[in-house]
């Protein structure tokens, strides 16, 4: 990311503000938040590999976490800029510049109805174990199944009850939350 797309300083926050709408703050097409101080980009599943790709051309060089979050039982608000729906999982990719010192979210929503986000594996092959575990979220990542030469059978809801096999993610025949 460029110099200037740092965070927003406090003269910034008091200058007056014209009529017009300000356009919202974007990094390669994906909209920007703030959180503690850290750059969120909200990008979109179909979006993610080509967004992560460039940054990682910038110098975002090391993927430091890959997880997953069930938002099914949350009832706190979520900070998520307009135009972005929330769904019941979001997967959340954290990258890290060595040269600017820095660490970027990427928060991307993923549908209940089809709980498998895009693999990083061809960026950052290690992301394949960082997190294994964003399959107890009930979310594959598709490098987990088809990196690892798994299958997925169709998928039933998932609930507290209800085991990872009945839900049909299985990695050569055994749940995934088991086997990696």
């Amino acid at each position: 990311m460029a110099p200037e797309d740092t965070a927003p300083s406090e003269e910034a926050a008091e200058e007056p503000i014209d009529d017009a709408v300000a356009e919202p703050e974007t990094v390669h097409g994906a909209l920007v938040t703030w959180s503690r101080g850290q750059r969120v980009l909200h990008a979109g599943r179909d979006g993610l590999v080509d967004l992560v790709r460039t940054l990682r051309d910038e110098g975002w060089l090391m993927c430091l976490d890959v997880t997953a979050v069930d938002y099914l039982l949350a009832d706190a608000p979520r900070p998520l800029p307009d135009g972005v729906e929330p769904e019941r999982y979001e997967l959340v990719v954290t990258l890290m510049s060595h040269v600017e010192r820095d660490r970027v979210r990427i928060r991307v929503q993923i549908p209940a109805d089809d709980p498998v986000a895009p693999s990083l594996f061809e960026l950052h092959p290690a992301s394949v174990q960082l997190k294994a575990s964003t399959t107890i979220a009930g979310l594959c990542m598709s490098v987990l199944l088809v990196q690892a030469g798994a299958r997925r059978q169709p998928a039933g809801e998932l609930t507290r009850s209800t085991s990872y096999k009945e839900k049909g993610l299985s990695l050569h025949g055994y749940p995934c939350a088991l086997t990696m």
